[in-house]
């Protein structure tokens, strides 16, 4: 029927169709990565712009991973990015990608993810770390 429905983020907007959805956190400081945790369905965000992930529980955001370095982002307009890409290689193992270092300084870090409603792990804690990950070529404006 042709309408069309925008969604706003802190960065553009696109036009989407209409479907039912459903808010599940509000406040985030430039969400990157998402990632669901196998065997559990517990929804983890990089809230890149906050140096954090994050996860959804009960309607609320837990730390999991705090302290990760952020960069100003060159593109207009200018924001912070830290934590980017999320991926579990299994329940209990997340993969995270930097993204608040110089390009050819980042590396693909690898945590053991706490349990739900302990203490968060700091950025230093990663069980290891890839890389350095290779610089990329800019892309076009």
């Amino acid at each position: 029927d042709g309408i069309r429905d925008k969604l706003v983020t802190g960065v553009q907007t696109c036009a989407l169709p209409i479907f039912p959805f459903e808010v599940v956190a509000t406040g985030l400081q430039h969400p990157f990565g998402l990632a669901v945790q196998p065997e559990t369905g517990i929804v983890f965000v990089a809230e890149s712009g906050a140096g954090r992930v994050v996860r959804l529980v009960d309607g609320k955001t837990e730390e999991v991973l705090v302290g990760f370095p952020t960069e100003p982002y060159a593109a207009a307009p200018q924001y912070n990015i830290g934590p980017l890409g999320l991926f579990f290689l299994d329940k209990d193992t997340l993969v995270v990608g930097d993204g608040g270092f110089k390009d050819g300084e980042e590396f693909a870090r690898v945590f053991a993810v706490p349990a739900t409603g302990t203490a968060a792990i700091k950025f230093e804690d990663a069980k290891q770390k890839l890389g350095p990950l290779a610089a990329s070529e800019p892309l076009p404006a």
